[in-house]
């Protein structure tokens, strides 16, 4: 699910959120090798959560960006027996482009 806004020619905002899920349950998850080959962590690995505020600071030259995600981790992620770190992921961002 994905919501965008552009409520002026400034401003512009996205949030996004989808589920995060194993194919099969003795897959691994994406290219992190974490793995669980007896299958009994499971196939959700969780939900991912993200942002993105953009403004025009000064109009076509100069546009602020700040954003961020959050992959709050499902069973498989706490679970899986090669897992180092149970904790949720977070990402935060934030930068300024110029144009010229």
């Amino acid at each position: 699910v994905r919501l965008e806004v552009k409520p002026s020619k400034r401003f512009d905002a996205f949030v996004a959120a989808r589920s995060v899920w194993l194919e099969e349950v003795t897959d691994s998850f994406a290219k992190t090798g974490i793995k669980d080959a007896s299958g009994q962590s499971g196939d959700y690995a969780g939900a991912q959560i993200e942002t993105r505020l953009r403004y025009w600071v000064v109009p076509k030259r100069v546009q602020l960006d700040i954003g961020g995600a959050v992959l709050a981790k499902g069973e498989f992620l706490r679970n899986a027996p090669n897992v180092i770190n149970t904790d949720d992921t977070r990402y935060v961002y934030a930068d300024i482009n110029f144009n010229f």
